[in-house]
């Protein structure tokens, strides 16, 4: 055989091996994907397990296939009020408690099973609930705020959307002290007969007071400027340890005070 066929000849031999190859991958490739998708798994969660808002009022658990509509029992560690609800393949679970900034929040669910009967088994998560903005969540999460509201839930804390508070931790409130704040704000809004729904904190006003060394007090405090549905307060916030706060608003152009929580602590959330 002249050079030249032979070396025709290999590199017949050297493609088909190639497509060979090829195809064997791809069909390695076809018939994982086929066994992927037949499993019966956890898509994805709403919102994400690293960045959970506190003030979200669900959690939305997608699985690969439709469920079955079983008894399923959740557990909280520490105690969270909540039902669940089952639509095709997603579980719902509505968070009927406020979720308190930088605290971590442990998740069982059992009993979960596909509509051929297969069980999942236990789902575990644990999560830090976060302060994050309104505009900063996921659509389903603020569509999900939006129906809370519509559907008349009682008004709380809960039902305010708080912006900002991670600048009164910055400068020394604790998360417990930060939901104590919320709840003052929402008594002030009790007192006034109106129903406030977002509060929103200027990040760039607040200041911590100074600590007189030489004085008998034990009192520590900051100032900073709160905008409550668009009327702006001058704010004082003073505590004594980091489980209570006393909040004070003045009005920011005559200093006269309109609003004094007294001493709240974090026994009354």
């Amino acid at each position: 055989m002249p050079p030249q066929n032979r070396i025709v000849s290999i590199n017949r031999k050297a493609a088909g091996r190639l497509l060979l190859a090829a195809f064997i991958i791809c069909a390695i490739a076809i018939g994982y994907l086929l066994y992927w998708s037949a499993q019966f798994r956890i898509v994805s969660t709403t919102p994400s397990m690293s960045a959970f808002p506190a003030g979200s009022p669900v959690l939305f658990i997608d699985f690969s296939q439709p469920l079955a509509h079983t008894t399923l029992t959740t557990s909280w560690s520490p105690n969270v009020n909540s039902t669940y609800s089952i639509n095709g393949s997603r579980l719902t679970l509505n968070i009927r408690s406020t979720l308190a900034v930088n605290k971590q929040y442990h998740l069982t669910v059992t009993g979960v099973r596909n509509q051929q009967g297969n069980a999942y088994g236990d789902i575990a998560y644990s999560f830090t609930a976060q302060d994050i903005q309104y505009n900063d969540m996921p659509v389903e999460i603020q569509q999900a705020l939006l129906r809370s509201q519509d559907q008349g839930q009682p008004p709380s804390r809960n039902t305010m959307i708080f912006v900002g508070t991670d600048a009164l931790i910055n400068q020394g409130l604790s998360a417990l002290q930060t939901e104590v704040v919320k709840q003052a704000v929402f008594l002030f809004g009790q007192s006034q007969k109106k129903t406030f729904n977002t509060v929103t904190v200027d990040a760039s006003s607040v200041q911590s007071t100074p600590h007189d060394p030489e004085s008998e007090s034990t009192d520590f405090g900051m100032t900073c400027t709160l905008n409550i549905d668009g009327t702006v307060y001058a704010a004082m916030i003073t505590y004594h340890d980091l489980t209570n706060a006393e909040l004070v608003l003045k009005n920011p152009a005559t200093g006269a005070q309109v609003y004094d929580s007294g001493d709240l602590d974090s026994s009354i959330l």
